[in-house]
């Protein structure tokens, strides 16, 4: 996956992740959060100067938190249609908890900077 490829996957899935969200909070669960990781691997393996196997592999992960009547429920999936169920499955889990505390509740929202110079542009050119 090059530069652009990541750049769309990442639009892509934070669209679907602030749908979920907004969908939440008309529901009433107002403290939700979604934290999402790529993964993205490839293996190649040579016997006697011969390709041996060749494995590649992408992998989306969601953790979900909610935080209920300061109590914290937490699910993951990587599965992103199943994201809003699991928002509830989170959510089940806080409201089940029976030791809250006072200090538990999500920082506001805050806008992403983003780090420049973090992605070598050389990645695009390996080919496997």
């Amino acid at each position: 996956m090059n530069k652009k490829e990541i750049e769309k996957k990442l639009e892509n899935t934070k669209d679907v992740v602030e749908s979920v969200i907004t969908k939440s909070k008309k529901e009433g669960i107002s403290q939700v959060e979604i934290y999402v990781s790529f993964y993205e691997s490839g293996e190649v393996s040579l016997e006697k100067n011969d390709i041996n196997t060749a494995n590649f592999s992408q992998e989306s992960n969601f953790g979900i938190r909610v935080i209920e009547n300061n109590c914290e429920g937490f699910m993951t999936t990587n599965d992103p249609s199943s994201l809003y169920d699991s928002v509830l499955k989170a959510r089940t889990l806080a409201k089940s908890q029976n030791t809250p505390d006072s200090a538990m509740e999500l920082p506001d929202p805050a806008d992403v900077t983003p780090v420049e110079g973090l992605y070598d542009d050389t990645l695009d050119d390996i080919e496997l």
